[in-house]
């Protein structure tokens, strides 16, 4: 009656204390203890409520209540209590478990431990007796008797801890500062020879490498002593290892015998027996830590993902309440700590178990009135789902966009209704745009990118949001792009005029000689009349050769310089923060691993090349009287390399232009798939250049004397037109006198069909 009474006392205690945790369905860590709060609030009451009368705060928690009249009994100094208070609620909730009961109370003497000051336990009854009365409305003797009786437990078990852990702690340090190499190594190997001993069906779950044993067995030692060090962050952490345990699956039953094997083998090697003392009691607390956890994680749920089986999954389910569901699928809660079952079965590689979640999750269920659908539950525990599954199974983000449509098995004039679920892809928990999308292209996969759900909301986002803006971004670009073409290759092949330098005039003719790069050429004219030999010179008009040196100058100023700004900008950027790829035995910046990067970064040393071999530049001094020449003598022997400046820059402009391909999902599509293929293009170019070479070394080691196949370049060449349908017939005919080199043609084709087409 008096646990039942205590108990609750303290759901009603609860109820009054302010918010703490966050909100939602899932709960997480304490930003700071309620202790700590009620101890700033109380110094900061102090050090201004002194000359201030008209603060009148009064304490509504027990928390605020109990400092406040700690400070007023006199015993704002024990900072103990702080210990204790933090601990209170789950003592309080635990008081009928006996075992959880011994287990707090010996952390929290753990933890009381690393506090300076006496400690009188009796100071923190009066003070918890005296918060209790003022906030309890029908506090009577009965409640006096219950808390009476639960404090008198918790500081019985206390006092059997008070004063030890200090002296346990100096005892085990000793000894394992004391032991070497051989030491420790003694204890890697016994330890699993003595568990295994006691336990032969623990070497079911102990399948890792030696090196992976002997660095359990060494965290193991190390915990035993970081547990008197610091017993609240192990506390944390070992809760977080009792969930991977959940996991697991790991049989509490094996943890005695484990820690039986480890005091024996401690025994084994010291005399001191307040250090194996102190050993078998941290890893003892340990163990029970490792067993509530356990006990309290292994759900149903957990042991359906064990064993992988989507059936056991659904049953398992099928018994949980319409709204916890969901619950049941994404948490698993214990202390401060949880663990998702779903994330857990993609890790442990559960996919049969996972897919049944991920089905379940999104299966719309009817109550009467009220509709359940997990969708929101889902993104709202794990907002980066879409993330892990393109990371750790791809095969079930498509199971997933299906969940995302509802599809109605009732037709109307011949059509469904279809609702989709798109807001947990546009919108994040912080109304922000989601990152979904761009995980979704970065998993590359062309089946996902064309999936209706996806489809719809890329189209959105583009046709509401980004068109406009991608449009006027690409407008620059654009215009770019045609002056650029106006310039290499529309300008230079206008020609007006034709000027006679020797002989009769000849008049004028229009000139429809294509000429390279620009440049004019001499030919001879021999007129009917005369037979006299003249020379001629096509010529340009000056309109022409200005709009040819604007274009250009508008290439190299706003355009190379564009992009010289764009990429000095990003290099400082990644040196910065020290964003480094490495690629063979270069580090380059990160930005130009993207295609974008170097394609950019190809353009820019293309125009620098130009500008460098630019004709204009050359022909200042030989113009001739003219203005804009880009004939001149002077620039003879630099058309032809910066020609090929000039197509490459083409090249790559118009790789850059594919970005464009965002105006249509199927083109994207499309891009897609011929990235994605780009391997397997340079795989058959690698194996079509080892046949040509074999069979071009073996046709030219052949007695023949075939024009076509005379040596090892031209018998390659030959080849690779046989290849590509280049090779025309009366070439095929020829090889009819020469029967060998058939044979080896024919052996050729019929390998290269078979293993390369």
């Amino acid at each position: 009656g008096s646990a039942d009474l205590a108990a609750n006392d303290s759901v009603q205690d609860k109820s009054k204390k302010p918010k703490s945790w966050k909100s939602g369905w899932f709960n997480g860590k304490r930003s700071s203890t309620a202790a700590e709060t009620a101890e700033n609030a109380k110094e900061k009451t102090a050090s201004e409520g002194v000359n201030d009368f008209r603060n009148t705060t009064v304490p509504t928690t027990y928390n605020e209540m109990f400092m406040f009249n700690a400070a007023v009994m006199g015993f704002g100094g024990r900072t103990w209590m702080n210990e204790v208070l933090a601990s209170f609620d789950i003592i309080v909730s635990n008081v009928s478990n006996s075992y959880r009961l011994q287990e707090e109370c010996d952390i929290l003497s753990l933890r009381m431990a690393k506090r300076k000051g006496n400690i009188n336990l009796a100071e923190y009854k009066a003070v918890m007796l005296a918060s209790l009365r003022s906030l309890v409305k029908d506090w009577g003797s009965l409640h006096e008797v219950s808390w009476s009786w639960l404090w008198e437990n918790v500081e019985r078990l206390i006092k059997a801890q008070l004063g030890k852990p200090a002296l346990q702690e100096r005892a085990l340090a000793r000894f394992l500062s004391s032991l070497d190499e051989i030491g420790m190594g003694t204890v890697k190997n016994e330890v699993y020879a003595k568990f295994f001993a006691l336990a032969p069906a623990g070497q079911d779950f102990f399948k890792q490498s030696t090196t992976r044993l002997h660095f359990i067995a060494e965290k193991v030692i190390v915990m035993t002593l970081d547990m008197y060090r610091e017993p609240k962050k192990m506390v944390e952490d070992i809760s977080a290892l009792g969930l991977r345990h959940v996991g697991y699956g790991i049989p509490t039953d094996l943890f005695g015998p484990f820690v039986t094997a480890c005091v024996q083998v401690i025994r084994s090697l010291t005399e001191d027996d307040q250090a194996e003392e102190a050993f078998r009691w941290s890893l003892s607390l340990i163990s029970r830590i490792l067993c509530r956890v356990i006990n309290e994680g292994s759900t149903i749920v957990m042991k359906a993902i064990n064993a992988n089986s989507g059936k056991q999954l659904k049953k398992a389910v099928g018994c949980a309440p319409r709204g916890k569901r969901a619950l049941w699928m994404l948490n698993i809660q214990v202390g401060t700590h949880s663990i998702s079952p779903l994330f857990w079965a993609l890790e442990t590689g559960s996919l049969d178990a996972a897919k049944a979640i991920i089905v379940d999750l999104l299966t719309i269920r009817a109550d009467r009135d009220r509709y359940y659908y997990g969708v929101d539950i889902l993104f709202e525990r794990h907002p980066d789902v879409i993330k892990r599954l393109c990371l750790d199974a791809p095969g079930l983000l498509y199971t997933l966009l299906d969940g995302l449509i509802w599809r109605s098995r009732v037709t109307e004039n011949g059509q469904r209704r279809v609702n989709y679920y798109i807001r947990h892809l546009l919108q994040d928990m912080h109304g922000g745009f989601a990152k979904n999308t761009e995980w979704i292209t970065d998993s590359g996969d062309p089946k996902v990118v064309c999936h209706p759900i996806v489809s719809m909301v890329t189209d959105l986002v583009w046709g509401r949001v980004a068109f406009r803006t991608f449009v006027v971004g690409k407008a620059w670009f654009l215009f770019t792009i045609a002056v650029f073409i106006c310039s290499q290759s529309v300008l230079n092949h206008l020609y007006l005029g034709v000027y006679v330098e020797v002989g009769a005039a000849a008049g004028t003719s229009s000139a429809a000689h294509r000429l390279l790069a620009s440049a004019s050429t001499a030919v001879k004219v021999v007129t009917a009349a005369t037979a006299t030999a003249v020379q001629t010179r096509y010529v340009r008009h000056f309109e022409n050769r200005l709009a040819i040196f604007l274009c250009r100058c508008f290439i190299y100023l706003c355009s190379m310089g564009q992009w010289v700004v764009f990429h000095v900008k990003y290099s400082m950027r990644d040196f910065r923060h020290k964003r480094f790829v490495r690629v063979g035995c270069l580090k380059i910046p990160e930005y130009l691993v993207a295609w974008q990067g170097w394609s950019s970064l190809l353009l820019t040393i293309c125009l620098a090349s130009m500008l460098c071999l630019e004709p204009l530049a050359h022909c200042v001094q030989n113009d001739e009287g003219e203005l804009f020449v880009i004939d001149c003598p002077a620039a003879q022997h630099l058309l032809f390399p910066y020609s090929i400046m000039s197509m490459g820059a083409m090249i790559l402009y118009f790789l850059l232009l594919s970005d464009l391909s965002v105006f249509s999902t199927r083109v994207s599509a499309f891009a897609l798939v011929c990235s994605r293929v780009i391997s397997e293009v340079f795989l058959f170019l690698f194996g079509l250049c080892f046949f040509v070479a074999a069979f071009a070394c073996a046709v030219s080691a052949l007695e023949q004397d075939d024009p076509d196949f005379a040596g090892i370049e031209k018998s390659a060449l030959q080849l690779v037109k046989i290849t590509f349908g280049m090779f025309s017939g009366t070439h095929y005919d020829m090889l009819t006198a020469y029967p060998a080199l058939m044979v080896a043609m024919f052996l050729y084709v019929a390998t290269t069909v078979i293993f390369l087409l």
